[in-house]
């Protein structure tokens, strides 16, 4: 019956729908939302609507749109983090650091190598000024960053999520040696030890004050995991500057000026010594399989998180108190249903934004009982059903990003029920 949720999504005792927020939800096909989407995307004017369709057996797209000045279109994605068949991955433009693409390429690359379907898709996190992504970046069994940052998204190998502030232990051990890690794939380092792996790029940084490099060959395929040891060999040492070529599952572990006392003792270091990368936190116990760094967090305890605005010192003070296109991220009370929202900000559409303490209340109004700010303005997109469902605020289509959360269908197209 429409208007009423079908079955196997309705809203019962233990399902990922519990305190979905709201019993005014249209439900519809995902055929029939797609239309009604287009429609709105292109639209100057609009009534109030809020539509929900699913688009696998715990995978819900809901459209809201608020004609309230000011008016605001929000698509927000609700997983089931229990489903079996779905997963939740964070994708990089391109295999390197560096690259950005446009969130339709990455669905595609998606689609190509992991054998997924992806179904949803936002945007992701930060980056910094030099193009690297802020704290913690992981995801599809690569580790591209691991930096200790206050606001962060992890999520478990068995789907438990966490979200707040992580600490990385990040070590390398050749034989019964054990060398701290000042950086894991830092863009500019200058002191200490650190590690650079396949996901930095083709080559390392010049690196013009390296006092020595020991390649290590980790095994082939073999996934990099936080809490996860990585296993390698020591294949090659290098004396002097880089760069040095970086190569599918080769690493450079480079020590620059303040980690002579590590290299005091070469022996550890001999060719075709077993070698073990650790990067560990202890947010989580078991093994981590994507690490998203953004902020600040939103939503705490149901209730919204921004600081106050006064407090010029807060960490968490209130900032982003202007119109602007958003992408944040939630959890549930049960922490089971994961939300995925976004408000579009164009001159020539419907929507005109929100702050981020207007972020926070639609998370909240989501069910979202913990939430947290994902990268905004022109990198907010929305993805689902093999297109865009959000209208970009560039001129010129959806703005290339560095990485983006997909929710996927595990296997080929066809396999869930």
């Amino acid at each position: 019956m429409l208007g009423a949720a079908p079955p196997a999504l309705a809203q019962k005792p233990g399902t990922f729908l519990d305190d979905l927020g709201t019993t005014d939800v249209l439900w519809i096909s995902a055929a029939e939302l797609r239309l009604r989407l287009q429609d709105l995307l292109e639209a100057r004017t609009a009534p109030a609507c809020d539509w929900a369709a699913p688009l696998a057996p715990g995978l819900v797209h809901r459209v809201i749109f608020r004609p309230q000045a000011p008016a605001a279109l929000i698509n927000a994605f609700h997983l089931d983090l229990w489903q079996p068949k779905l997963a939740l991955t964070l994708a990089k433009a391109g295999p390197a650091v560096l690259a950005r693409q446009k969130i339709e390429a990455i669905a595609k690359r998606l689609a190509a190598e992991r054998k997924w379907t992806p179904l949803a898709g936002v945007n992701g996190g930060f980056w910094e000024p030099n193009d690297r992504p802020v704290g913690a970046l992981a995801g599809e069994g690569q580790i591209y960053r691991a930096s200790d940052h206050q606001w962060t998204f992890l999520l478990g190998a068995g789907g438990e999520p966490y979200l707040g502030p992580v600490t990385f232990r990040r070590v390398v051990r050749i034989g019964a040696g054990a060398i701290a890690l000042r950086g894991l794939n830092a863009a500019a380092p200058t002191l200490g030890a650190h590690l650079f792996t396949a996901a930095f790029g083709p080559q390392t940084p010049p690196l013009s004050n390296a006092l020595e490099a020991v390649r290590l060959d980790f095994e082939p395929g073999a996934p990099m995991r936080i809490n996860a040891p990585a296993k390698a060999r020591v294949a090659q040492r290098r004396s002097g500057p880089g760069p040095f070529e970086l190569q599918s599952a080769q690493g450079w572990l480079v020590f620059l000026p303040g980690a002579e006392e590590a290299l005091q003792d070469a022996e550890p270091f001999a060719l075709d010594a077993e070698a073990v990368l650790e990067i560990a936190c202890d947010a989580l116990s078991g093994p981590v399989d994507l690490a998203l760094s953004a902020g600040p967090v939103l939503v705490r305890d149901g209730a919204i998180a921004l600081g106050d605005p006064s407090k010029a010192n807060e960490a968490a003070r209130l900032e982003g108190g202007w119109l602007e296109a958003r992408t944040g991220l939630g959890l549930s009370a049960n922490r089971r249903r994961l939300i995925l929202a976004t408000v579009d900000s164009s001159r020539f559409g419907l929507s005109k934004g929100v702050t981020l303490a207007g972020l926070a209340e639609e998370l909240i109004r989501q069910g979202a009982c913990e939430g947290l700010n994902l990268d905004g303005g022109s990198s907010t997109v929305a993805w689902a059903d093999e297109g865009l469902a959000s209208r970009p605020s560039g001129l010129t289509g959806s703005r290339p990003i560095s990485n983006a959360l997909f929710v996927c269908q595990i296997g080929p197209a066809g396999a869930l029920p």
